[in-house]
C-alpha cells in the first residue's frame, strides 16, 4: 500500500475510534482529606480497595491526572465541571470532601451527681457530591458523617474531664482512627454503589 494511502487509512481508523477512545464510562474520584493529630488518614486507600472490587466500570482518581483537583470552593462553573470530567473519560464524578477528623468526648450521667459515664467517638464528617457527568446533572449533594465509638469509660462522683483515667492511650487512638478509616470507606462506597445502581453494578 503506498505510503499516503496507509497515512490516510491510519487518520480514518483514528477519527473512527476517537469516540470509543473517549465513551463515558468511568466513574471519576476526587477527594480531599484534611490532616488528622491522632493518627494517619488511610480512607482513601480502604475506598480504592472496595472500588477495585468493580470490574466493569474505570475508577479514575483525581489526584492521578494532570490536571487541578476539584473542590467546593472552586470558581468553576458548572459547565466547565462537566466538561472537563467529560475530557478524562467520566460517566459520573464522585467529590468526596472531609473537613474535619477528630476524637472527641460525650458525657452521660448515670446517676445523677455520683455515677458518669464517658462515650469517646472518632468522628468524620464533610460533604459529598454526586455529578451525572453524561447528561449535566447534578445527582447528588449532602453531608456526610462517619463515627466509631470507643469503650466506655467511667467516673465516680467528681465528673472531672480531665481526669488522667478518662484518657485513651495515644496506641488506642490510633486503632480508633483506623476502624474510622474502615467504617467511612465502607459507606462511601456504598454511597457511591446505590449512585451508580443499574449502571454499573447490575442493579445489586
Amino acid at each position: 500500500m503506498p505510503k499516503n494511502r496507509l497515512c490516510a487509512y491510519a487518520a480514518i481508523m483514528l477519527l473512527l475510534l476517537a469516540p470509543a477512545a473517549l465513551a463515558q464510562d468511568g466513574i471519576i474520584i476526587n477527594m480531599e482529606i484534611p490532616a488528622c493529630a491522632w493518627g494517619d488518614v488511610h480512607v482513601d486507600r480502604q475506598l480504592s480497595m472496595y472500588l477495585s472490587t468493580v470490574s466493569n466500570v474505570p475508577i479514575i482518581y483525581m489526584d492521578q491526572m494532570d490536571s487541578l483537583p476539584i473542590n467546593f470552593d472552586s470558581y468553576e462553573t458548572f459547565p466547565d465541571l462537566v466538561e472537563r470530567s467529560r475530557v478524562l473519560g467520566g460517566r459520573y464524578l464522585v467529590d468526596i470532601i472531609v473537613d474535619r477528623i477528630d476524637i472527641e468526648r460525650r458525657k452521660v450521667t448515670v446517676i445523677p451527681l455520683l455515677m458518669f459515664r464517658y462515650r469517646v467517638f472518632a468522628l468524620m464528617t464533610g460533604n459529598l457530591r454526586v455529578i451525572d457527568v453524561k447528561n449535566g446533572r447534578l445527582v447528588k449533594m449532602k453531608k456526610i458523617k462517619y463515627e466509631v465509638k470507643a469503650a466506655d469509660q467511667w467516673q465516680l462522683v467528681d465528673d472531672d474531664p480531665d481526669n488522667p483515667v478518662l484518657h485513651i492511650p495515644a496506641d488506642k487512638k490510633m486503632l480508633l482512627i483506623k476502624s474510622l478509616d474502615e467504617k467511612a470507606a465502607r459507606g462511601l462506597f456504598k454511597e457511591i454503589k446505590q449512585m451508580a445502581r443499574g449502571v454499573f453494578f447490575g442493579g445489586n
